[in-house]
């Protein structure tokens, strides 16, 4: 017995010179785990197995375990390296059906050997050619987890994109002066207060240049109601951002004045106070509420007409108002509040663009003046009319057609034909109303589509035919593209919309919940989808660009104009530059225009034994019954660990404790060798005894 167990020595101590020789051989191996044996002493079972007195029968190994400590995370030059920060394991399969990982021949294999490299169809590998195992991303990049995909570098080029959103959020310098009285052109710079620029992708990919204008025009005051009633200090208010412009003459509160019969400021296409705000969520963009504010009387006595108050906002802006209505037991107090206005134009490249570009620059009637020569002789003028659309109203000599519906050319020229001066009706028109009276003017009969008027008086003076088209509504409802200046109508270019400030805050952003968050959204449209050719939406190439331009944040304070925020989300079709792994695993392209776009996740395995799992050599492990199935999740995710791109975890083997260790072992082998070379030498000499 003693023989043998002197054998079980020399051979437990000669497995523990191999584990730890191993460790050493493994010093520089990448993700390598030192192993440890485990020694065990072994009894037989004797007759009395609860005696204290029995002798051991020698030692054997327990197991080889594997410290689970981490080594060393160094720098790599290779994108495609990995290092886990934690307890997970990269996952690994041997083969593939397509770009899905299969078990067979083998099942999954687990590493923490992150050298990784791409084998001749840009699949991710490792050195021994298994493929990293993840999840997929679809075209948008978001992260398909309900399959496992092996990680591929897509070299396919990114397609183009066109703008769809915009956003451009600028500080406009109030201390210009309105620009009411000038007509809007890009070309020049006396014609609106600011502009700026940005680049845009129509469908084809190619890039354009979207310049926006900004012309400060006419301030006005705008109604803000009390929330509650019979009180002038309320917490809140409402008011209508896109309140029309009301022609009133009252000289108690700074009136308005020099406004036309429509109700629009003289020099302006707008009869409203604003018209960019959207409405969030399900709500309307027709009334907005001031939330949490304080109003305090600052002349006058509170409640009453005339009084002014400052209204101190929740995020500390104050607005001076003066109150107009005194609220009773049934009626809510108002309030005037001055408001800056702003109207913002915008091009393509040079060309006009409007919110449609199916609209068409509105025309008045063709009219052909010939001027009287002397006293006797008479002044014609020849007038081709046009349609005009619901809501429009012609006023030719005096005599003024409103249509309430559509009405067409020849039914125009019809209503105005055979009239002689002092006429107050027209010919019956279908869909049209008739007022006015024909002044110093009498027509003829229609003439291939042409109805003359004809002078009353034979002068010299020539008293030319006037004609007024108001408004010039636009199909698709798109605003006046003319304007009032000193009295006389004005062709502009149509305006995106007119945005409205109060103490340079714009109007839209002032309406928040109690969470701060903007219910109301400052918005334009652009629309340049018609092609080389048109007047409006015209594009170099014949590309189509249709956009939202949002400018919740713009502002109006007296202070230098300065740019906040100026993006978009187009591109033109830009090539792959480069990959990299981010901490929680994700496979990010990037591309030379700067956009970036997930491709995939890599998938992290988890174990609760990890001892119980099966070594394969090459670095790699495979699941056992002892250890459990993986527990699989993202990099970041849990305690898994995160993952450090372009970095390699080295061996967890400690050189100078495995050669103190190899050392020890060396004399426990000798001392046991000599311990079975007694035995062995006793066991000679008995034998030789025994045959004498």
């Amino acid at each position: 017995m003693g023989y043998g167990i002197g054998l079980s020595g020399l051979k437990s101590a000669s497995e523990a010179i191999d584990v730890t020789s191993n460790n050493i051989s493994n010093a520089q191996t990448v993700g390598y785990k030192s192993g440890e044996y485990v020694f065990s002493d072994q009894f037989f079972r004797a007759q009395d197995p609860q005696s204290v007195d029995r002798a051991g029968m020698g030692a054997y190994r327990m197991a080889i375990r594997r410290t689970g400590s981490y080594g060393t995370v160094v720098n790599s030059q290779n994108p495609l390296d990995m290092a886990i920060t934690g307890p997970g394991m990269f996952m690994m399969a041997k083969t593939v059906d397509g770009t899905v990982p299969t078990e067979n021949p083998t099942k999954f294999q687990y590493s923490r050997n992150g050298q990784f490299a791409v084998d001749n169809q840009n699949r991710i590998v490792n050195e021994n050619g298994m493929y990293l195992v993840g999840y997929p991303a679809d075209s948008s990049g978001t992260i398909i987890s309900s399959a496992k995909s092996v990680l591929i570098l897509d070299r396919t080029p990114l397609a183009q994109q066109p703008t769809r959103n915009s956003s451009l959020e600028l500080n406009l310098d109030n201390r210009v002066d309105p620009k009411t009285g000038s007509i809007f052109s890009p070309t020049d710079p006396n014609s609106y207060s600011q502009a700026t620029s940005q680049t845009v992708y129509d469908d084809k990919g190619f890039a354009h240049t979207l310049a926006t204008y900004y012309k400060k025009v006419s301030s006005q005051l705008m109604t803000v109601t009390a929330a509650d009633v019979g009180t002038a200090a309320s917490s809140s208010f409402t008011f209508s951002p896109t309140s029309t412009i009301n022609n009133y003459e009252d000289t108690a509160f700074n009136a308005l004045s020099d406004v036309d019969p429509f109700n629009r400021p003289a020099g302006e296409q707008f009869n409203r106070i604003a018209t960019t705000a959207v409405a969030l969520g399900t709500g309307s963009a027709t009334l907005e509420t001031i939330y949490e504010s304080t109003l305090t009387a600052q002349s006058g006595q509170e409640n009453t007409v005339g009084t002014v108050y400052n209204l101190r906002l929740r995020d500390g802006t104050n607005v001076t108002l003066t109150q107009t209505v005194a609220g009773t037991s049934s009626v809510k107090a108002q309030y005037t509040v001055n408001v800056d206005r702003f109207e913002v134009f915008a091009t393509i490249d040079g060309n006009p663009v409007t919110p449609d570009a199916s609209v068409t620059q509105p025309t008045k009637p063709n009219i052909v003046i010939t001027n009287g020569v002397d006293s006797t002789t008479t002044e014609s003028a020849a007038v081709t009319f046009r349609a005009l659309a619901a809501g429009e109203t012609l006023t030719i000599g005096g005599l003024t057609l409103t249509a309430t519906a559509a009405i067409s050319a020849s039914a125009v020229a019809a209503g105005f034909a055979s009239k002689t001066s002092g006429a107050t009706a027209g010919n019956s028109v279908t869909g049209g109303t008739w007022s006015g009276t024909l002044t110093g003017w009498d027509t003829s009969a229609v003439a291939s589509g042409v109805v003359t008027f004809t002078s009353v008086t034979a002068t010299a003076d020539v008293s030319n035919l006037t004609c007024t088209l108001t408004p010039d509504v636009l199909v698709g409802g798109a605003t006046d593209r003319t304007i009032l200046i000193e009295g006389e109508e004005r062709e502009e270019q149509l305006s995106l919309g007119v945005m409205g400030f109060i103490a340079g805050k714009n109007i839209d952003s002032l309406s928040r919940d109690s969470f701060g968050t903007p219910q109301f959204a400052t918005r334009f449209n652009i629309d340049a989808s018609r092609g080389e050719g048109s007047v409006y939406g015209q594009t170099l190439n014949g590309g189509s660009i249709q956009l939202t331009i949002e400018g919740n944040g713009t502002t109006a304070y007296s202070s230098a104009a300065q740019t906040y925020t100026n993006t978009q989300d187009g591109s033109a079709t830009s090539q792959l530059a480069s990959y990299n792994i981010d901490s929680s695993g994700k496979l990010v392209a990037q591309y030379d225009n700067g956009s970036s776009v997930v491709k995939g996740q890599l998938i992290l395995a988890y174990f609760n034994n990890l001892e119980g799992l099966i070594p394969n050599g090459n670095n790699t492990y495979e699941a056992s019954s002892a250890s459990g199935e993986p527990l699989l999740s993202f990099p970041g995710d849990g305690t898994l660990g995160a993952i450090r791109s372009k970095a390699v975890e080295q061996s967890n083997v400690d050189l100078t404790e495995e050669l103190v260790k190899l050392m020890v072992l060396q004399r426990q082998y000798s001392a046991v060798s000599q311990a079975t070379k007694v035995m062995a030498a006793t066991l000679i000499d008995d034998a030789i005894n025994i045959g004498r």
